[in-house]
């Protein structure tokens, strides 16, 4: 990942080089793996996975704000969907494990 450390952005992080790809590459890990869930859990009629990937989505979002919040709008509603979503991420998977 080649960083460009003479460019600043606006929420204080240095920049780097083929940012779209990457962004591409990362929404694409972040939809098999929910997607993966999804799947598992409709096929194998797991209720917690099914949650599992909703929770995932929320949480996801909380972290697409946080990454590019530069206003105290998108920092509230990064940090309340982040939490939402990982709490209810790791309810889902800790009630689904737990009777295993």
């Amino acid at each position: 990942m080649p960083l460009n450390t003479v460019r600043i952005a606006s929420t204080f992080m240095v920049t780097y080089g083929y940012s779209g790809t990457y962004m591409v590459i990362r929404f694409l890990l972040f939809a098999v793996s929910i997607l993966a869930f999804f799947i598992t859990g409709k096929y194998r009629g797991i209720a917690e996975y099914t949650g599992v990937s909703y929770a995932g989505i929320v949480l996801l979002a909380g972290y697409g704000l946080l990454i590019c919040c530069d206003n105290w709008a998108f920092l509230g509603a990064g940090t309340i969907l982040l939490t939402a979503g990982s709490r209810f991420f790791l309810k889902y998977i800790h009630k689904y494990y737990l009777w295993q």
